[in-house]
């Protein structure tokens, strides 16, 4: 890690979280990011056009004007990633880095909001014993409106704008202890009604353990699970997560598929609900094998478009893949890739009775891939809950560099995908449900399998 020497002279012991960057190598990191947003990602432009970004990237430099940890510098560049419009994005770095401020010490806030109109109420509390309570309004935090707090929160997310403000909102603790530079560990709370309330922080340990709770987070190392309810069979897609090596290729996922359907067939079970509503993505290629399980017609597939660049095409051939089409694109040009026509591949056990595809608030990535080919082509009726995270039209195919002197993590997608529906659609750049359930209804599979029974194929 390169730091001020200096600065390691006079603290040999100092922990490399504290380390300290020079202006002129922050300059570089800085200069380095910039490019890699406007060289490298699919399409910078979807919500900041090139001189509302030549704006932040000046403003984020004048603000460089003194040595700077790591944690310090995140901070100041999140905004960067924020306004690329992708939800895959991301600026970090591990949590064994941060800052002893952001890493253990109580400085996010214990509660989610929720918005009502024009007002922002208190949902969800994390452990511990706070004078807040739900459903009271917040005016007011450490003296700044509400809606201030949510703008300066919004910066720290990713997505579209509309995702961000939704999700601080959810998240609403957890990214106010980014927002926060202070790093207090006790905030004054005005409630709308004119009370104000002094309410100790949580650290981030509490927000790690709520974010596994909310998203309901089990044990998904077979990736695949099946079991039965009468006569309807509940396969539970929790993960298309595929890794290269291992006992969870594609390969073997696949071969897990063809187990559950081979069963499926022979206890002659004629309803189908395939649950993904917990399911974060992974290979599209597992959603792919599973369509073909339960459709034998061909079907339209997304369009896309995937941006040339020097150096994701360095990191493409680093995996050991080579792509004649995108080493002769010029670099800085997209190759526009129109939808095509999907034959599904022969499966040895097809099914062709009833079925419904279950999704949820926690469907993301190849996942809604999946659910949105379902939607767009008629394959199967779509129940549940819209996804909070993704859109059926995203970014993808994912670059990742680390800045050259910070060493910070960057991710973010070289591909745009376009659903078979196109970008206009009546419901938008959203995935609603054909069939929309409630809370209660997506925890309780006797609803499920009623709705499931209602549909038809």
């Amino acid at each position: 890690m390169t730091c001020l020497a200096g600065w390691q002279a006079l603290h040999a012991q100092v922990t490399p979280s504290d380390s300290l960057y020079s202006v002129a190598h922050l300059q570089e990191d800085l200069a380095y990011l910039k490019k890699q947003v406007y060289d490298v990602h699919a399409f910078p432009h979807t919500e900041y056009n090139r001189a509302q970004y030549d704006q932040l990237f000046n403003s984020l430099q004048s603000q460089i004007t003194h040595p700077l940890n790591a944690t310090a510098f995140l901070r100041l560049l999140k905004p960067a990633i924020a306004h690329l419009a992708d939800e895959h994005a991301n600026i970090g770095m591990p949590q064994s880095r941060l800052t002893a401020a952001l890493n253990v010490q109580p400085v996010f806030l214990p509660f989610t909001l929720e918005k009502k109109g024009a007002f922002y109420y208190v949902a969800d509390l994390l452990a511990g014993n706070h004078l807040v309570k739900s459903g009271q309004a917040i005016a007011e935090i450490n003296g700044v409106d509400i809606n201030t707090w949510i703008d300066r929160c919004a910066n720290f997310a990713s997505g579209y704008a509309d995702q961000r403000a939704a999700t601080v909102v959810r998240r609403f603790g957890y990214y106010f202890g980014w927002a926060n530079t202070r790093n207090d560990t006790s905030f004054s709370i005005r409630l709308l009604e004119g009370k104000t309330y002094r309410v100790a922080g949580v650290d981030l340990e509490a927000w790690n353990v709520y974010y596994d709770q909310q998203a309901g987070k089990t044990n998904c190392t077979e990736r695949i699970r099946y079991h039965q309810t009468g006569n309807t069979g509940f396969i539970d897609a929790c993960s298309f997560d595929a890794k290269k090596t291992g006992p969870y290729t594609l390969n073997t996922i696949r071969a897990r598929i063809d187990s559950i359907f081979n069963v499926i067939k022979e206890t002659g079970i004629k309803n189908l609900v395939i649950d993904v509503s917990n399911n974060e993505g992974g290979n599209s290629a597992v959603g792919d094998y599973l369509i073909a399980y339960i459709n034998r017609k061909p079907y339209q597939d997304y369009r896309s478009t995937w941006k040339r660049s020097a150096e994701y095409q360095r990191l493409y051939e680093s995996w050991g893949f080579k792509n004649e089409q995108y080493n002769n694109t010029p670099i800085g040009e997209t190759i526009q890739f129109q939808p095509g026509t999907v034959t599904p591949p022969v499966v040895p056990y097809p099914f062709t009775g009833k079925v419904m595809v279950l999704v949820g608030k926690h469907t993301f990535s190849s996942a809604i891939l999946f659910a949105t080919l379902i939607k767009d082509n008629a394959i199967a009726p779509i129940a549940g809950q819209e996804p909070a995270d993704g859109h059926p039209n995203h970014f993808g195919e994912m670059y990742n560099t680390k800045l050259p002197h910070t060493k910070i993590d960057l991710r973010f997608g070289v591909k745009e995908w376009i659903r078979p529906a196109g970008k206009e659609t009546k419901d938008g750049n959203r995935l609603v449900p054909d069939i929309i359930l409630t809370d209660k209804e997506m925890l309780d599979e006797k609803a499920v399998i009623k709705k499931a029974l209602m549909t038809r194929k």
